[in-house]
C-alpha cells in the first residue's frame, strides 16, 4: 500500500530473478520504472537467457519483442493468431496492424515504402537491418559501389 507500481515492479523482478529460474515469465516488466531500472531488467534478462533460462516476455511493445524474442506468439480473442520466428511474424506486419497491434516504427516505414512500389523485403523490423537493406539497395542502384546512409 505504501509502494508505487514502479517500486512493486522492481521488488517483484528482483525476487523473481535473484536465483536462476528455469522459466521466467516477465509481464510488461520493460514498460515500468525509470530508464535505469529498464536497463537493469534488460541486462538481467540477457544474463538469464545466456545461462539457459527460458524467458517468456509478455508485452504490447513490438519493439521489445523484436529486440529480445526468438519466437513470437500473437493472441487474438483468446486464440493463437500467429506463432513463428520474429522475422516471419514481422513479415506479416499488415496482418498485425489489422489485428489492432502495433509494429516497430521502422516496419511501418518499410510498409509505406513497399506501398510506394519499392522492392524491399517483408521482414524489416530493426533499425540496423533497415540500414543494411537500404545500403544494399543504394549500392545496387549505384552499380555495385558502396553506399552509406
Amino acid at each position: 500500500k505504501n509502494y508505487s507500481s514502479g517500486m512493486v515492479a522492481r521488488i517483484g523482478f528482483a525476487i523473481a530473478t535473484i536465483t536462476k529460474p528455469d522459466i521466467l515469465i516477465a509481464d510488461e516488466v520493460l514498460s515500468v520504472g525509470d530508464f535505469l531500472f529498464q536497463q537493469k531488467c534488460e541486462k538481467r534478462m540477457k544474463e538469464l537467457m545466456a545461462g539457459g533460462t527460458t524467458v517468456i516476455l509478455v508485452s504490447h511493445s513490438m519493439e521489445d519483442i523484436a529486440k529480445y524474442a526468438d519466437k513470437v506468439l500473437v493472441m487474438d480473442q483468446r486464440r493463437i493468431a500467429m506463432y513463428d520466428t520474429v522475422e516471419h511474424v514481422f513479415a506479416r506486419a499488415d496482418e498485425l496492424l489489422e489485428l489492432g497491434l502495433s509494429v516497430p516504427q521502422v516496419t511501418k516505414v518499410f510498409l509505406r515504402l513497399r506501398a510506394m512500389g519499392l522492392d524491399l523485403p517483408q521482414d524489416v523490423y530493426t533499425v540496423p537491418y533497415a540500414v543494411k537493406t537500404i545500403q544494399a539497395a543504394l549500392a545496387k542502384k549505384n552499380g555495385g559501389g558502396e553506399a552509406t546512409c
